[in-house]
């Protein structure tokens, strides 16, 4: 951060004063022009002290209008230099722009800097009818802190309807995201919210939730897993899974879009099995690691804390099912 050194008491003072003044003055001479009522002369105080506030009046509005005009300078050259709207088509960061597209550029005059672009009428990028992109842009310093370079990190499009991407349908009024190349190029599709109408290993997947790629969840021990997507259901929303409703779970796919794991969520509604009966809010995970092993692709229901009900006879901690729904096991948590 750098140091800025405050104004002083007297530099404060100095200023108020004048303001003060300012307004002594404007006062006045509304009433001497409105209000007077005889044309004695003045006496000599009256005299100096209204030619002194005159004096300092015209001085403040000299430089608040200085002031602001510069302000305006500056705010139309920031907006030429870093705000530019397309006088013509053009080619930028691997984009067809057309005229009349409004850029906000993260280093004056480069286009190719944009963090955001939006355009006139919709531009077809990677699939999608896009109405406005937004970029985080790295900036490249030398040790005299010029820039000597920038490159994208990553692009978030927004535009109609809904888009295509990796099998998924994505409504394309929410960010797209994409990872980018050095050139603004599309590399690979990243995240995404889904519309309405995805399936994903017999799964229905209710409008907006959101899916993203993933390399694998990496545990402190170093292991790896190896799902590819990861899917985030609504809160206010439920799926079914091997017959299991359970509400906002976080879901796992391996690079065929099967289910690898539930990482979390509960179930949505009271659930029986044989002779237990598990109640809504049973936290439900499937294939979590620590099982994984000795019951693989099983699913592991655990009590929320603090859920009772007289009615409802809560099942012993961490019970292993199947995906048919047969206890394997009961474990302690």
């Amino acid at each position: 951060m750098i140091p800025v050194a405050l104004p002083s008491v007297e530099f404060l003072a100095f200023l108020g004063l004048f303001f003060l003044a300012t307004i002594v003055w404007l006062v006045w001479t509304i009433w001497l022009l409105f209000f007077r009522k005889t044309n004695k002369p003045w006496p000599m105080l009256a005299m100096l002290i209204y030619g002194t506030t005159t004096f300092m009046a015209i001085y403040t509005i000299y430089h608040v209008v200085t002031v602001s005009l510069e302000l305006r300078a500056l705010d139309r050259e920031r907006e030429t230099n870093f705000q530019p709207t397309l006088d013509k088509p053009q080619r930028i960061g691997q984009i067809d722009m057309p005229e009349g597209t409004k850029l906000r550029l993260a280093a004056a005059q480069k286009l190719e800097s944009f963090g955001r672009a939006t355009f006139p009428h919709p531009v077809e990028i990677a699939g999608i009818n896009a109405l406005a992109v937004d970029r985080y842009i790295t900036i490249k310093y030398d040790d005299s802190y010029n820039v000597t370079g920038f490159a994208p990190d990553n692009m978030r499009v927004v535009g109609e309807g809904t888009s295509e991407q990796q099998g998924w349908t994505c409504m394309a009024t929410t960010p797209v995201e994409f990872d980018v190349n050095e050139d603004g190029s599309v590399k690979a599709f990243k995240r995404c919210v889904l519309a309405a109408g995805n399936v994903a290993d017999g799964i229905s997947l209710p409008s907006g939730t959101e899916v993203w790629t993933s390399t694998g969840n990496v545990y402190t021990d170093g292991f790896t897993d190896t799902d590819r997507w990861v899917l985030d259901i609504p809160r206010d929303k439920t799926v079914l899974v091997d017959g299991l409703e359970i509400s906002s779970p976080r879901i796992m796919l391996d690079e065929h879009k099967k289910l690898y794991e539930v990482s979390s969520g509960s179930l949505a509604k009271d659930t029986s099995f044989g002779a237990d009966t598990y109640p809504a809010g049973t936290l439900i995970r499937f294939n979590p690691r620590h099982i994984r092993d000795g019951y693989p692709n099983a699913w592991l229901l655990t009590p929320k804390e603090g859920v009772e009900d007289d009615a409802i006879l809560l099942p012993p901690d961490g019970t292993v099912l199947d995906r048919a729904g047969k206890v394997l096991a009961t474990l302690p948590r």
